[in-house]
Parts: C-alpha cells; sequence; structure tokens
C-alpha cells in the first residue's frame, strides 16, 4: 500500500535520465550508420584500385590489454575522366575487435592491390570525392549499437515514466491507503510503445538495407525484449481492468499501540465475490525535526 498523494522522486527521474541519455545516443548513432547506408544504396558504382593497404593493430592499456583492428586502405577512382583518391573503406571508421570484419577486409584488399583486381565500390554523385567500398552496415555492429541503446534506454524509460505516472496519480485525502503500483500499467505501456517503435524501425531499416536474406538470425534479437514488454504491459493492463485501485482502510485512524484494530479492503472487481488473502505489514515511521 501507498501513502496518498505521493510526489514525483525527480532525483530518481534524473538518474533514470542519465540512463536514457545514454541509450538515446547510440540509438542515434547506429541510426544515423543506417540512413547513411540507404543513401548510399542510390550513389554511383565505381571501379576502384588498391594502391596501399594496412592491417593496423591498436592494444589498448590497463588490465584488460584488448586488441583492435582496423582496415585501413589508399585507392583511386575515376568519375567524369578525373582521377580521384580516398581513404575511406568502411562505413564504420574506427578499430574494433567485434568479429572478423578487419581481417576479411583487409585480405580483400591485400588480394585486389597484388592481383591488380578493380573492387567495386560507390561515389557521392554530388560529390565525386566522398566515395567508399565497404557500404553496407555491419549486422554484428549494429547489433552491438542496439544492444547499448535497449539496455541504458529502456532502463531509463521505465524509471521515468514509471515515477512520473506514479507521482501524477492524485487521490482525495479520504484516509485510504491506495495500493502501491496500480498505475504503473501507464509508465511500462508508454515505454513498451517507445522502445518497439524505435526496435522495429532500426530492423526495417536495416532489411531495406542489407535485404532479408543477408540479415543474420541473431540480428533479430532485438525483438525478443520487444514481445517481453507487451506481454508486461498485457499483464499489468488485465490485472488493473480485474482489480482496479484496490484500498486499504482501518479504523480508528490513526491507529494506536496497544488498541483494537478493524480494518476493510474495498476492492473495485467486476469478477465477482473472491477469497481475498490480504498481509498486514508495519513499517515504522519517524519524523525529526
Amino acid at each position: 500500500m501507498a501513502k496518498t498523494g505521493s510526489k514525483v522522486s525527480w532525483g530518481l527521474v534524473l538518474f533514470g535520465l542519465v540512463f536514457f541519455s545514454v541509450g538515446a545516443g547510440m540509438g542515434v548513432w547506429s541510426f544515423h550508420t543506417l540512413l547513411s547506408a540507404k543513401a548510399m544504396q542510390s550513389w554511383d558504382e565505381i571501379s576502384a584500385r588498391v594502391q596501399e593497404c594496412h592491417l593496423e593493430r591498436h592494444r589498448s592499456s590497463g588490465k584488460s590489454r584488448s586488441t583492435t583492428y582496423e582496415a585501413t586502405a589508399t585507392y583511386s577512382y575515376t568519375v567524369n575522366g578525373q582521377e580521384y583518391t580516398s581513404r575511406r573503406v568502411a562505413l564504420d571508421s574506427g578499430s574494433d575487435n567485434l568479429g572478423s570484419f578487419h581481417h576479411q577486409t583487409y585480405e580483400t584488399l591485400k588480394y585486389a592491390k597484388t592481383s591488380g583486381r578493380m573492387l567495386v565500390g560507390r561515389v557521392n554523385p554530388a560529390n565525386p570525392e566522398d566515395a567508399i567500398l565497404f557500404w553496407k552496415p555491419r549486422p554484428e555492429m549494429v547489433l552491438m549499437k542496439q544492444g547499448f541503446a535497449i539496455v541504458f534506454g529502456l532502463v531509463g524509460l521505465l524509471i521515468m515514466c514509471c515515477e512520473i505516472v506514479k507521482g501524477r496519480s492524485r487521490h482525495p485525502d479520504d484516509r485510504r491507503i491506495r495500493m502501491e503500483g496500480a498505475s504503473m500499467h501507464l509508465g511500462v505501456a508508454l515505454a513498451t510503445v517507445v522502445s518497439s517503435a524505435y526496435i522495429l524501425g532500426i530492423l526495417w531499416f536495416q532489411i531495406q538495407t542489407l535485404g532479408f536474406g543477408e540479415c543474420p538470425w541473431w540480428s533479430y534479437l532485438p525483438l525478443i525484449p520487444v514481445g517481453i514488454l507487451i506481454a508486461v504491459t498485457a499483464y499489468l493492463w488485465i490485472r488493473f481492468k480485474k482489480f482496479g485501485i484496490s484500498t486499504l482502510e482501518i479504523s480508528p485512524h490513526p491507529a494506536k499501540t496497544g488498541q483494537p484494530l478493524r480494518a476493510a479492503v474495498h476492492i473495485p472487481c467486476r469478477w465477482g465475490s473472491a477469497e481475498v488473502h490480504a498481509t498486514l505489514r508495519y513499517v515504522p515511521q519517524y519524523n525529526t525535526g
């Protein structure tokens, strides 16, 4: 049970906002990457000749001492009779150790350089200096960004939505103690709608860019939290429709130590009479100066 007229805990809302900001940042980054790949689908194809290529290794300091890799290259191409040079290899810049993308890319670049084979890339028709060799997004990189966005963003969104909805639930001061979490279904429902729209939008862009056949099965793992959220929302909504906002009314109010106490539980249940099991918990509270 909860006290009447609870207020919003803005400290908890701020804590959730920090989590949500981290997740939203990763989500915007992931969405921007897919939008860039979507735009590159309409770029003109070019035949690029690899001049130099390297597999750079970067070893981090500290206890973990992990090693990351980055495939780099310098290649030339011709647009409208004019030769250009570019160093942009893949859609995601920087080094990482996620999967074997950089090793496979380096082997492809090395073979093209030694054999003289031309690689097919893409160039921005509005800017011939803007070219790329491997323009398709990496599913493992998209999934990693999605993982951060879902975990941090969803946790922060749930904290903010549930706390604001709970704090905004005003009840008349009729000396009744309301059930805790009665309006939780509204906060969870709002978080479910926002998260589901984002996850489904990302998956749709990924399928549009890579094609359904090139998306590995694990790229659909973000659908699991969507299903869990929908199930939890449905459960909370049915629970609220069944029990409503149950209240506890005690007499006398406030109760006094050593005196008899009567209690009545009010459940606006539409399902007829049913057996009710209630637990009365004593929580001491001290108000000091």
